[in-house]
């Protein structure tokens, strides 16, 4: 397994308001070693490490990591045991680490500057959900609702992002792989003024807009698109597509790719 030095506190590499990073190990083999703490990486952990020391991270072919680089408070404010936090890692199969998964799926894909200016919400509750999975394996500790709740939504929403083109993918479906019921999913789309068929809907006609105005797309008929984005009839998309769009489809490509 090959090991790369990630970090050290020579050098000024890391900002020193930055003490911790929070990793979520993607894809591939890996290994995490920082002084005597050492970890075996899966897909989906998730592991925070001290970043004002020095660290390795192991990998064994390619690997794939989601970094967030975070001030210490961030982390200590919310747990009774902060100085545990350095080396935890959280399963990616346990159901926070489930919940993490799609929170921070969901978080990457609006990006950094959205994340600053739009969403702190979403990342104070994530951090809420890491604090409450470090404490809770000392003591007994307050499952943080609010924070379960949104990281319930977060998972659905990248779920449905991954399969909406799945023809078979369905609320009930979505709700299973969540691992939640379906009236606890559809209570928590409805708080947030969305609803899991509409937001799968809505899924699929955006993603077959993109492909019409795409000049790499041209060769694919109306139909073969729509089906490849998980609809089941052409009459139900062009409806759903006119309601959204308030253009056809064939209008909509021919006004994009100009013939």
């Amino acid at each position: 397994m090959r090991r790369t030095t990630e970090g050290t506190p020579q050098g000024g590499v890391i900002s020193p308001r930055i003490s911790n990073i929070f990793l979520h190990h993607v894809h591939g083999g890996g290994s995490y070693r920082q002084e005597e703490d050492e970890l075996v990486l899966n897909p989906g952990d998730l592991f925070i490490l001290d970043a004002t020391r020095p660290f390795e991270l192991g990998c064994e072919g390619g690997v794939t990591q989601i970094s967030l680089k975070i001030p210490r408070h961030l982390l200590w404010e919310r747990m009774r045991y902060p100085e545990r936090a350095r080396g935890a890692r959280i399963s990616g199969a346990s159901r926070i680490g489930k919940l993490l998964n799609g929170y921070i799926k969901v978080l990457w894909r609006q990006g950094e500057t959205e994340q600053k200016a739009g969403h702190p919400p979403a990342m104070d509750e994530l951090f809420s959900l890491v604090a409450y999975e470090v404490d809770r394996r000392y003591r007994d500790v307050a499952l943080p609702r609010k924070a379960m709740r949104s990281g319930v939504y977060s998972c659905a929403v990248s779920y449905i992002g991954e399969s909406h083109g799945t023809p078979g993918l369905t609320p009930r479906s979505v709700a299973h792989a969540v691992g939640t019921s379906l009236r606890t999913l559809q209570d928590i789309f409805a708080e947030r003024g969305d609803a899991i068929s509409r937001h799968i809907q809505t899924r699929r006609i955006t993603t077959v807009a993109r492909w019409l105005a795409d000049p790499a797309m041209r060769e694919q008929t109306i139909g073969e698109l729509a089906f490849m984005a998980g609809f089941c009839e052409l009459s139900h998309f062009t409806h759903a597509f006119v309601r959204a769009y308030k253009e056809t489809p064939g209008g909509w490509r021919r006004r994009h790719l100009g013939n």
